[in-house]
């Protein structure tokens, strides 16, 4: 054979073999296994189901383990096309009210969870990540539904379901362990140390400067405006944000308890984390009066009992301003327990804490509350304390420009209930507030209530809308939040309503 006859056969081996390896790829290449790094966005689907931003912010950090390769998307937007063609699907839930799904995943729960029509998941591999407070009945509720519904419907576990406590670090951290080693088998990497700071986000100190009532006068229970400043450290929060306030006990309240024990304030307890002073254990604790121990009780019960107390779980008030780097401002109602006693948040924020007083918090990024890009407008719907996220929203409009904003916002006295009046009517003028609505339903003739007043709107709603509008509602969830849901459902139709909800165009912040 020559050297010619040689180089020819050799480029036509080169080329077999080219051509086989393409084939090779083309008819196995494409099909991924099932093991470990198998994981491709085609076929992994991660699905969330938050209120407050917590649920959200742990399903971005599992998409970022998975470097990317999944789908986001929150549950309402998780179709029957979708469930029938990935192959893995992990679902990031809270639990929100009574038990309820959130927003973003109740379109989800009666489409789905709820409906006679069984779908056959038996191609699908789920992993549920169920995120609640142990402190409620309904501990992890919907997160609990989705993983019954998905076995239920013979989809196959990635691993048991995982319930995150995000009241107790120990059980939380045992939970994100569970889910880094779930993410391991796919291939990620995913930080529990990053997600854990997510879930109870850093404490910082700041300071009462400003106690304001915005309600002075009123028969009812006071309102309060706060203001906070920061010294030592920067905030970083935008509209929307969440503030985990930790409050401390009374002072009064925790002396007349040690009286009661025949216990020093200055004693000295050993505490697990360290020796402490039981004034000040105290200070940091809850109790509810029925189970002090009875006067006389001998030394050992009352210290184990006193140790037995758990740590003041922080109080969500939605952050009352717009972003800024030393200063942030709350909106407190008062509350009263069913023996005439202040509540123990704001009683601590409205009345103990002297002015100077450190209140340590956590800034909670609510991702599902803040500001809509400044080309939408907003229609802007509250009551209550709720005026706190509703000015939040006005300010950053204020201070930023973009389109304006349409408030209804109720109250009850016309003559002492209207926190922020001459801040709304100032914003009113210089055209932020286009339409401004005011509703009370006490002592005035035209009583109503807020989801009254948008019953009565349903063509400028409409025209709103067509413009381009969000619609934002913050207050209370039992009566007002319910009421404009039921109203908007009226006035656009269920269909209509779940589709703004998925284009980000209705959201809440109701409790």
């Amino acid at each position: 054979m020559s050297e010619l006859e040689r180089i020819a056969l050799a480029a036509l081996l080169a080329l077999l073999y080219a051509a086989f390896t393409v084939f090779c790829y083309w008819r196995h290449g494409r099909k991924r296994l099932p093991g470990r790094g198998a994981t491709g966005r085609g076929d992994c689907i991660i699905a969330y189901a938050s209120q407050s931003g917590r649920a959200h912010a742990l399903a971005e950090q599992t998409l970022s383990a998975l470097h990317g390769n999944a789908e986001l998307i929150n549950l309402n937007q998780l179709d029957e096309e979708k469930l029938l063609t990935c192959q893995r699907l992990l679902l990031v839930a809270s639990t929100y009210g009574d038990g309820e799904a959130p927003d973003n995943g109740a379109a989800f729960a009666a489409r789905f969870i709820r409906s006679s029509k069984p779908l056959d998941l038996s191609h699908l591999r789920v992993s549920v990540l169920a995120l609640g407070d142990s402190h409620y009945a309904d501990y992890c509720r919907f997160g609990r539904q989705l993983h019954a519904w998905s076995i239920a419907a013979g989809a196959q576990e990635l691993a048991p379901l995982i319930e995150l406590d995000a009241t107790n670090p120990a059980a939380e951290h045992l939970a994100l362990q569970s889910w880094h080693r779930m993410l391991a088998n796919l291939g990620g990497e995913f930080s529990v140390a990053s997600a854990e700071i997510t879930v109870m986000p850093v404490k910082q100190i700041l300071h009462l400067t400003e106690r304001e009532c915005l309600n002075s006068g009123s028969p009812w229970q006071g309102l309060y405006r706060l203001a906070l400043q920061a010294r030592d450290s920067r905030l970083q929060f935008s509209a929307g944000d969440i503030a985990d306030v930790y409050p401390r006990q009374d002072p009064q309240r925790c002396s007349q308890l040690l009286d009661k024990l025949a216990l020093a304030p200055e004693s000295v307890l050993a505490c697990p984390e360290g020796p402490q002073t039981a004034i000040e254990w105290l200070a940091t604790r809850e109790w509810q009066d029925h189970s002090v121990p009875t006067a006389g009780a001998n030394s050992d019960a009352v210290h184990h009992w006193l140790l037995s107390l758990p740590v003041i779980q922080p109080r969500q008030y939605t952050i009352a301003c717009a972003s800024c780097a030393d200063r942030m401002e709350l909106v407190v109602r008062q509350q009263y327990s069913a023996d005439g006693h202040l509540g123990l948040a704001s009683g601590f924020l409205t009345q103990q804490a002297p002015l100077a007083t450190e209140v340590t918090l956590a800034i909670r990024d609510n991702s599902e509350f803040h500001t809509p890009p400044s080309e939408q407008p907003i229609i802007l719907i509250g009551n209550g304390s709720g005026i706190a996220g509703l000015r939040a929203h006005l300010q950053h409009r204020a201070n930023t420009g973009g389109e304006a904003c349409w408030l209804i916002y109720g109250e009850r006295d016309p003559a002492t209930d209207r926190p922020f009046d001459a801040e709304l009517n100032a914003w009113q003028v210089q055209g932020v507030i286009e339409r401004l609505d005011r509703v009370f339903s006490r002592n005035t003739a035209q009583a109503e209530y807020v989801q009254q007043k948008l019953a009565q709107c349903g063509e400028l709603l409409h025209q709103w809308l067509k413009r381009g509008a969000c619609i934002y509602v913050c207050g209370s969830r039992i009566g007002m939040g319910q009421g404009v849901h039921e109203v908007l459902t009226e006035l656009l139709s269920e269909n209509t309503l779940t589709q703004l909800q998925a284009e980000g165009r209705y959201r809440r912040d109701v409790y």
